[in-house]
């Protein structure tokens, strides 16, 4: 018999802080009417810091004119997320590494990539890629591939 565990914790965004912003001037010329136009790369990172009960979330975003393969911006965001009790929601393995609740995890995955839609939205506005849409992110498919390879 599969036992439910319940747990109460609260999670609030302590702090947003853009680490990098950068745009670049193109230099290669390409249609500007295609579509796509650009291409986004996304990389998350998770980090743990038990003793502030804090999780943070370092979401880089790289954009790439699909025609000529130049990078045209990078974003990177540290998003920190105040989690108490933090024991609640994560493990600390042999290894050093901390294991994340799935859900708790999921959702500062979506705040952190809303987060980083706005904040795209408001650096490119001007830009040649303004009316550009940020894809959004399946993250039930992103999890589901994590726990594929545990």
């Amino acid at each position: 018999m599969n036992k439910k565990i319940e747990f109460t914790f609260k999670l609030r965004i302590d702090d947003i802080k853009v680490v990098r912003f950068s745009q670049s001037e193109l230099t290669k010329s390409f249609e500007l009417d295609k579509f796509p136009l650009v291409e986004y790369q996304t990389n998350f990172d998770i980090r743990v810091n038990e003793t502030d009960e804090k999780i943070v979330s370092i979401v880089s975003v790289t954009i790439t004119v699909i025609e000529t393969a130049e990078i045209f911006a990078e974003l990177i965001v540290e998003t920190s997320f105040d989690v108490n009790p933090i024991k609640e929601v994560t493990t600390l393995k042999n290894d050093g590494k901390y294991d994340v609740n799935g859900l708790v995890l999921y959702n500062i995955a979506s705040v952190s990539l809303s987060t980083i839609r706005g904040i795209l939205y408001e650096k490119l506005k001007g830009s040649i890629i303004q009316n550009e849409i940020y894809p959004l992110a399946d993250l039930s498919k992103v999890f589901k591939k994590k726990e594929g390879k545990k």
